[in-house]
C-alpha cells in the first residue's frame, strides 16, 4: 500500500446455476483482517438493465483486538445504483448499520447509524494520523448522491474524546462533507465537565492528509499540548 504496509488477498468461488459462492479474505499488517461471504445472482430487470443481487452471508471481521461479526444482509447493485438493506457489522453493543439507496438522484440516500464506534480505528483504516482522535463515536449519517453531487453529513457524539492522547470530555460534532474542497468540516463542542469546555472548529482532509482546527478553551485541560 502507499504507507509500505502489506495487504494479503485471497478468494474463493464456486459458480453454478447463476450463483456464486464468494468468499474474500484479506489482512493487513496485522492491523486487520476478515472474510466476507456472499451468494450472487445475476439478472436483467425489466427495463433490461443488468443487476446483481449479493446476499451478504454471516462473516467475522476483526480489527485491533475485536471480532466484528458481519450479519446477513441484502444488496442489489445495478450501474451507479445500490439499494442496500440492513448491512450491520456489530461486536456487542457496538455497531454500524447501512440502509438505503446509493444513486446519482439527490432523493437517493444510505442512512448510517453508529455506536460505540472506535475513532482510533477508523483513522487507522483510512491510514489519518496527522494527528491522534479517540474515543467512542455514535450518531447518525447521511450520504446523498455519491454517484452524483455527492453531500454528506454526520451529528455524532464521542465519548471519552481524546485529542493527542488529551481528555476533552465528551464531544459532540457537527460533520459536513465538503465536495468542493475534498474535506471534512467540523463544528464542534467537546464538555468535560461543567466548569471545562472546548470549542473547536475547522476540516481534515484525508485526501491532502492534512488538519486545520480552531481550538477555542474555556478552562480546558491542556494534557493535548504534551506532545
Amino acid at each position: 500500500q502507499d504507507n509500505g504496509d502489506l495487504l494479503d488477498l485471497s478468494a474463493s468461488c464456486r459458480a453454478s446455476d447463476n450463483l456464486v459462492d464468494a468468499s474474500l479474505k484479506w489482512c493487513n499488517d496485522k492491523k486487520t483482517r476478515g472474510e466476507l461471504n456472499a451468494t450472487s445472482s445475476f439478472g436483467k430487470n425489466d427495463r433490461g438493465v443488468n443487476y446483481a443481487h449479493v446476499v451478504v452471508n454471516p462473516s467475522n471481521i476483526t480489527i485491533g483486538e475485536k471480532t466484528w461479526q458481519v450479519r446477513s444482509s441484502d444488496i442489489l447493485y445495478m450501474p451507479k445504483h445500490i439499494d442496500v438493506n440492513e448491512f450491520t457489522i456489530a461486536h456487542d453493543r457496538q455497531h454500524i448499520i447501512v440502509n438505503g439507496t446509493a444513486s446519482a438522484s439527490n432523493a437517493d440516500s444510505l442512512h448510517i447509524d453508529l455506536n460505540g464506534i472506535d475513532v482510533r480505528y477508523i483513522l487507522d483504516l483510512v491510514n489519518f494520523h496527522s494527528v491522534d482522535f479517540d474515543g467512542s463515536a455514535s450518531g447518525k449519517a447521511l450520504v446523498v448522491a455519491p454517484f452524483g453531487e455527492l453531500s454528506a453529513n454526520a451529528n455524532l457524539t464521542v465519548n471519552n474524546f481524546l485529542f493527542e492522547h488529551g481528555r476533552m470530555g465528551v464531544l459532540d460534532a457537527k460533520v459536513n462533507w465538503n465536495t468542493a474542497e475534498s474535506q471534512i468540516d467540523i463544528d464542534a463542542i467537546a464538555n468535560d465537565g461543567p466548569d471545562a469546555r472546548t470549542l473547536i472548529y475547522g476540516y481534515v482532509s484525508p485526501k491532502r492528509n492534512f488538519i486545520d482546527l480552531g481550538i477555542e478553551a474555556d478552562s480546558t485541560h491542556i494534557d493535548f499540548m504534551h506532545s
